[in-house]
């Protein structure tokens, strides 16, 4: 049986189990994220958040109305990079 990926549905911050991979400790691995991150467009940043964290992974905002911010050059391959417009997600920018 595959590990269950929790799977969440935009406007909502509880979720369901649909088969996918997922890392040994349970957070989502990046093929994960890439499939997932979608979810986090047209999100309010809070809960988009909230998604994210629900889902294992985290979030940073790198670009704020159209202002790329300064960041960090680490990588985390449980992290999505979005751009932010009026406090709702616009685009996952990259993954990392």
């Amino acid at each position: 049986m595959p590990p269950e990926t929790v799977v969440v549905e935009p406007g909502s911050a509880g979720g369901s189990s649909s088969g996918g991979g997922s890392g040994v400790d349970g957070t989502a691995t990046s093929l994960d994220i890439k499939a997932m991150a979608a979810l986090l467009i047209g999100l309010p940043e809070a809960e988009a958040t909230d998604v994210a964290s629900a889902n294992g992974w985290t979030m940073r905002v790198v670009r704020i109305d159209g202002e790329d911010l300064a960041v960090t050059a680490d990588y985390s391959e449980t992290r999505v990079n979005v751009a932010v417009a009026d406090g709702v997600v616009t685009e996952v920018l990259s993954e990392g």
